[in-house]
């Protein structure tokens, strides 16, 4: 079996619903009819990133760690961007995983089943 998960960051879902049902969006509509489709229930605080690692974790941020982009280092009250955070080795500064929970890619991949994420980023 394949599952295939697509999901549109900010897509009105009744917009959506009245192109497919229109005929405006024929391969969306296929995998609608021949598949599943689900509308998702926004997560708190309703942010992107929030979301997003919900759906690839199964969690909520509290289980997951990701509340925002920007946190405040209590240190020096100076902001930085919280889902890139870094570390300095040998061989130099490397991002390491913000998110405290495993996705269902690494839990698939550790049980043997091929997994892929493909993250596209569409500015319009």
């Amino acid at each position: 079996m394949r599952t295939l998960i697509l999901g549109f960051d900010s897509f009105d879902p009744t917009i959506f619903e009245e192109m497919a049902g229109d005929n405006q969006l024929p391969n969306l509509q296929k995998f609608m009819e021949h598949g599943g489709y689900s509308r998702l229930e926004v997560c708190s605080p309703p942010q992107t990133e929030v979301s997003w690692t919900s759906i690839a974790t199964g969690t909520d941020p509290g289980g997951h760690g990701i509340f925002d982009f920007v946190h405040r280092d209590p240190a020096t009250y100076l902001p930085y961007i919280s889902i890139l955070p870094t570390k300095r080795s040998v061989l130099g500064e490397q991002f390491i995983p913000p998110y405290t929970a495993k996705t269902f890619f690494e839990e698939a991949a550790a049980l043997g089943y091929p997994a892929t994420a493909l993250w596209c980023s569409i500015q319009v």
